[in-house]
């Protein structure tokens, strides 16, 4: 039998050398993964200028540590990073600082327990057998898997929040929190609009609420949506992988109500997911700015500086991985040799990690099986894509796919 060779990509990056505030401005603007030139991809640290202040592309474990777990306080959010997302995420958990980030997580957290995943995964599963019935019907023709899983990831995140198809926002909120629920939970909503701060037993206000929802729902399928696109698109160009997984799934339950039990048993598909967010991403960089001198595991930082803590460059950093460029789901198999905890940062890493991770892994989980299960895919043409950092990690293009039941 012959061996597969590996699916082996290539790393996009800056030029190598010192890079004008220009040409860094451009990169950060069109395509911010090509901010990071190649020296970033071999060193614990990089220093440059950006119009006279300074930034820094931090690599060091022991320095991420000491700035997102220790220290989170002594940083904040660029006004930049601001500027983008607060018209899309209002004061939500991603956003909100201080005592009221505090608040609003303590109170979000039990929504996202691991107790409340048999319930999330049902939701997932629905929408995913729905995706796949639509899918099928059009298996003759070519296929826009980027659309399709922004929209299924967006269908679930609505139908996971609301038990009922998206809508506007504020109408739902208001219609369902004036007519309250006395049943067991439905979904994320009824957790959230009753959720109280184990603390002060404070609740969400209206206004609160809104952003809560908007936060989890433009937040949480956008980065969904890119993840499935990749964990797809990787596995259309390694056959032998998608024949693993498709194997794995073929005599599994799938259906709703048996989606929470059968997740266990899909160790290989999660360790496919793991591996597509180690070389994709879909949160591409955190980016923080020092309110104050400081030392971040032996790396001085000046106040002001701004610190680019950069997924997209440790998930391939060199010495951080054995052959990063190549395709390789074992890595995260049951036995396998975990990596360092900060060299692996899909959902971020300290007090605000991604409320919704296990919520996310669940999905990405669930409907790449579901997938696998009902179609043999492979691309439509042979055009390259290249990831596009704008927000989430993006194809330039969406690339079109064949669709071949399998049965």
């Amino acid at each position: 039998m012959t061996e597969v060779p590996p699916l082996v990509l290539s790393t996009p990056h800056a030029p190598s050398g010192a890079l004008s505030g220009r040409v860094i401005a451009k990169a950060l603007r069109d395509n911010a993964i090509l901010a990071f030139p190649p020296e970033a991809f071999e060193e614990d640290v990089v220093y440059r200028s950006f119009f006279g202040r300074q930034q820094i592309i931090l690599n060091r474990p022991a320095g991420i540590h000491h700035i997102l777990v220790d220290n989170p306080d002594k940083y904040r959010r660029t006004p930049a990073t601001m500027r983008i997302l607060r018209p899309l995420l209002g004061n939500g958990l991603l956003l909100s600082q201080g005592e009221e980030w505090k608040h609003q997580r303590r109170t979000v957290a039990p929504a996202f327990a691991l107790r409340t995943m048999p319930l999330l995964a049902r939701h997932v599963a629905r929408a995913a057998e729905a995706t796949v019935a639509g899918l099928a019907a059009a298996a003759e023709r070519e296929i826009d898997l980027l659309t399709a899983m922004q929209s299924l990831a967006l269908e679930i995140a609505g139908t996971s929040m609301f038990s009922v198809a998206m809508e506007l926002i504020g109408r739902i909120i208001a219609e369902r929190r004036g007519k309250g629920s006395a049943e067991a939970p439905r979904d994320l909503f009824d957790m959230l609009s009753t959720a109280r701060d184990p603390e002060s037993g404070a609740t969400f206000s209206a206004e609160g609420l809104v952003d809560q929802v908007a936060t989890l729902i433009a937040a949480g399928h956008e980065t969904t949506g890119v993840a499935l696109f990749w964990s797809l698109w990787l596995v259309a160009a390694a056959p032998d992988v998608q024949e693993r997984l498709a194997a794995e799934a073929e005599t599994l339950d799938l259906a709703p109500d048996n989606a929470a039990e059968t997740l266990p048993e899909l160790a290989y598909t999660r360790a496919v997911v793991h591996e597509a967010l180690r070389l994709f991403p879909p949160a591409f960089t955190i980016v923080r700015q020092a309110r104050n001198p400081d030392n971040a595991g032996g790396i001085s930082i000046p106040a002001g500086a701004i610190v680019f803590i950069s997924p997209w460059v440790l998930h391939r950093h060199r010495r951080l991985w054995r052959q990063p460029e190549v395709f390789d789901p074992s890595r995260f198999l049951p036995g396998a040799a975990a990596p360092d905890r900060f060299a692996y940062l899909p959902f971020g890493v300290g007090p605000r990690v991604c409320v919704g991770a296990q919520f996310a892994l669940t999905e990405a989980t669930l409907v790449l099986a579901t997938m696998i299960k009902a179609f043999r895919i492979e691309r439509a043409d042979d055009d390259p894509v290249m990831p596009v950092g704008i927000v989430t990690t993006q194809p330039d293009h969406p690339p079109l796919f064949l669709l071949q039941p399998r049965r």
